[in-house]
């Protein structure tokens, strides 16, 4: 019962923006899990502008550990049923 008040809760105080570079990681990593692609993030096209680094396979991972990618997985998800559902906005739009 806690854990449906503190995410209903934290759903309502939530900025509903991506403004960092450190968030748009994070919703990247959790984008790539989401559909399957593993841990890996799409390369930065300017490389001094590169948080992150490049993997032994030849892709490119973020600095961060996975929680915050897992905590915002849910909310993927519940983004792209409702753009699934209603065809509202578009993906990327909707599940930020």
């Amino acid at each position: 019962m806690m854990f449906v008040f503190l995410i209903a809760f934290f759903s309502l105080i939530a900025a509903l923006r991506i403004d960092t570079v450190d968030g748009a990681l994070v919703y990247q990593v959790a984008r790539s899990m989401a559909s399957g692609e593993g841990f890996a993030v799409p390369a930065p096209e300017d490389e001094r502008q590169a948080h992150g680094d490049w993997g032994t396979d030849g892709r490119f991972y973020a600095p961060y550990a996975l929680g915050a990618s897992l905590s915002v997985l849910p909310f993927y998800w519940l983004g792209e049923a409702v753009y699934r559902l209603t065809g509202w906005g578009t993906l990327g739009y909707v599940t930020r």
